[in-house]
């Protein structure tokens, strides 16, 4: 009874800390009240605003949550100093950035450029770079791979740790969505491989900070706007690339190519290195 009665207890705990994303949130969207429905370059500057106060309030959210229902440091739960190692710098970049190659050199498709003002440019860049990339990149790391990792870690495993957040990763990208099912499916699949890979990424590097850049740049580039790749336009973004193919796997049904067989690979092979250089490391310490 006892360990069941601790198991409820981290269980809620963990909905808890999930809880820190929709509560920050909506309460940057009312510190965002006054400037209305705001158009023009506001419409960028409204972007940079919720990129700070987003956040700014999960950081903290995380840190009350970190002292006063963990007992602990944000530290000893990975939400260090901002520190990256180099080859986590680059891996963020590479992988995006291939997924993009291989759909441009393997998929047939057309690159869209569209006419955008100075002002257009500069929202597509602040909705990419800041509200997309940084914002989203930041939080989910911290609640994700801080909070709830370190939870899960501390009750059960570092397996459980690893695999039981990032199922829970991959399902919260379907929530409310009217997708079908094989959509939710692939988004399921393509959620849980992208949240083992920025595990086992954060617990290589010893901070959130190495998953979290991960984050950043996946989002920024394959999600930004800055040169996507789907099948629908969307005059907003600077380039597109778009799709000829409408078989599922590629283009990753509704959700996109996030959850497209190209991208799942190239999760797990990041994830397979990551493994890789975890277990290396584990061997040089015990030999």
């Amino acid at each position: 009874m006892k360990k069941f009665l601790s198991a409820l207890l981290t269980i809620g705990k963990v909905f808890l800390a999930i809880l820190i994303i929709p509560i920050a949130q909506i309460l940057a969207e009312v510190v965002l009240i006054p400037f209305g429905e705001p158009q023009g370059i506001m419409k960028g500057i409204t972007y940079i605003l919720w990129g700070i106060f987003y956040p700014g309030l999960a950081i903290l959210f995380v840190w009350l949550f970190a002292k006063f229902i963990c007992k602990k440091k944000m530290s000893d739960m990975l939400i260090t100093k901002v520190r990256v190692k180099f080859k986590w710098v680059v891996a963020a970049f590479l992988l995006p950035l291939g997924v993009t190659a291989v759909y441009v050199i393997a998929v047939p498709g057309q690159i869209v450029k569209h006419t955008l003002d100075g002002i257009g440019i500069f929202n597509a860049l602040a909705l990419a770079i800041v509200f997309t990339g940084f914002a989203a990149g930041v939080v989910e790391e911290m609640v994700f791979r801080g909070l709830i990792m370190d939870l899960l870690k501390e009750r059960w495993n570092i397996a459980v740790a690893v695999i039981t957040p990032s199922v829970v990763f991959g399902f919260v990208h379907v929530l409310g969505m009217n997708f079908s099912i094989g959509s939710i499916i692939l988004v399921t699949v393509a959620g849980t491989m992208v949240g083992i890979m920025f595990s086992l990424v954060a617990l290589e590097g010893g901070s959130i900070w190495n998953s979290a850049v991960m984050h950043m740049a996946w989002n920024t580039i394959i999600i930004g706007g800055l040169f996507r790749v789907g099948i629908n336009k969307d005059p907003a973004d600077i380039y597109e690339y778009l799709l000829a193919s409408d078989k599922f796997w590629i283009t990753g049904g509704e959700f996109g190519i996030e959850s497209a067989l190209p991208s799942v690979i190239g999760y797990t092979v990041v994830a397979a290195i990551a493994f890789m250089m975890i277990r290396n490391k584990k061997a040089k310490k015990n030999s």
